[in-house]
């Protein structure tokens, strides 16, 4: 069994309940507490983000909708893999703004344990074998979701397509190929995709093989128009013939 899932380990993440979806939102949260450039807060000495639900939409758009996103994280508070507060104002403004930090559980899920398990010595100070990280000042030093293997980059887009018909033909080079893409913008592209045939029956969708060896490419960015530009209809000259 493949023992990594997104620097989150399988087995926990199948003890935990938690699907590789799941394991794909917590990654790109865990990724963005990570990052200077977002919104925190202190509230009894830890630290929390605020979590704007439609730019994290916006990041992992086959979540699907808002709500679904929204009950995603109730539920991760309520296995206490994050800590959530709600707070009704913000820089002045009234509302129900969310914030959230991850806690030691979510930690737990991670890497960084798997040679205690195999007992190789390490001291206990070694970042492979810590099992608890203090909120306060929290920052994620294993592989983010930009640097993940291909085979589970492969894994993981295939998860989200949702005609999962011909896996093995698609080539290791192919798969190299769409590994380069990256996988914001191939989540970006399968969205896309399903967008466009929403109300179509599942068996006129393209195999997953055909989707993911030439069908994304009128999906990715460079090539995505919403308004596809109508085509004038084809002139036709007859000829007069004597």
């Amino acid at each position: 069994m493949k023992h990594s899932v997104l620097g989150f380990q399988q087995t926990k993440l199948i003890e935990n309940g938690l699907s590789v979806e799941d394991a794909f939102v917590l990654r790109v949260i865990k990724d963005m507490y990570s990052s200077a450039t977002m919104e925190f807060k202190d509230f009894d000495g830890i630290k929390y983000m605020w979590i704007n639900y439609s730019y994290l939409l916006d990041q992992i758009p086959i979540i699907g909708s808002k709500r679904n996103l929204m009950r995603k994280i109730e539920l991760y508070g309520k296995e206490y893999l994050l800590l959530r507060t709600l707070e009704k104002t913000r820089k002045g403004k009234k509302g129900n703004f969310s914030y959230i930090s991850p806690t030691a559980k979510l930690d737990e899920l991670q890497d960084y344990d798997l040679m205690t398990e195999s007992h190789k010595g390490y001291d206990k100070t070694d970042i492979r074998v810590m099992t608890e990280s203090h909120n306060k000042d929290t920052s994620i030093s294993d592989t983010s979701i930009k640097d993940i293997s291909l085979v589970d980059f492969f894994e993981l887009i295939w998860k989200l397509y949702p005609k999962k018909e011909g896996k093995g033909g698609v080539s290791k080079t192919q798969k190299e190929k769409l590994h380069k893409i990256g996988i914001e913008e191939m989540t970006r592209a399968i969205s896309r995709y399903i967008k466009a045939k929403v109300g179509e029956d599942k068996k006129y969708l393209q195999m997953g093989s055909t989707f993911f060896n030439s069908g994304y490419v009128d999906y990715l960015d460079k090539n995505y128009q919403t308004d596809k530009p109508i085509r004038p209809p084809m002139k036709i000259i007859v000829e007069d013939r004597d």
